[in-house]
């Protein structure tokens, strides 16, 4: 797990808030940065995964410092029951989570200089699963 996906993992999994919404996947919270998700999976579960900028297309990179912006689409599943409460309560204490919340999440190697997240948003659904989806952007300068 790179420095980025474990820095998501650790932020989601250490709330026990977030955690006691989830199912369990092999004795953690069902949290997954890779594909494929393992089909033995039970919902509710999360999925964070996404890509980095070079540093040549963050602005705030100079020759003093480098930077990259890093975005995760953070999925949130729950079974499809007639009612989206649960993931909705997944989904809205993602993103509280992440919106504005430097401080508190630790990236091996790099400064989180600014921390955003999207309120959520429709994500894949379907007649077993709902879905919400959180896009969160962090802005890293190397320490």
């Amino acid at each position: 797990m790179g420095a980025v996906s474990a820095a998501v993992y650790n932020r989601m999994a250490s709330d026990a808030e977030l955690t006691g919404l989830l199912s369990v996947y092999k004795g953690a919270p069902a949290i997954f940065t890779a594909v494929p998700i393992p089909g033995d999976a039970d919902l509710p579960l999360v999925t964070a995964f996404g890509n980095a900028t070079a540093p040549s297309d963050v602005p705030e990179a100079s020759k003093q410092s480098v930077a990259v912006r890093v975005q995760r689409d953070i999925n949130c599943y729950a079974q499809a029951t007639g009612s989206a409460a649960r993931v909705e309560q997944i989904a809205n204490r993602v993103f509280e989570l992440f919106e504005r919340e430097e401080d508190a999440i630790n990236v091996s190697g790099w400064r989180v200089v600014r921390a955003r997240a999207d309120f959520p948003i429709v994500g894949e659904t379907d007649e077993t699963a709902y879905g919400l989806l959180v896009l969160v952007e962090l802005r890293l300068e190397k320490q």
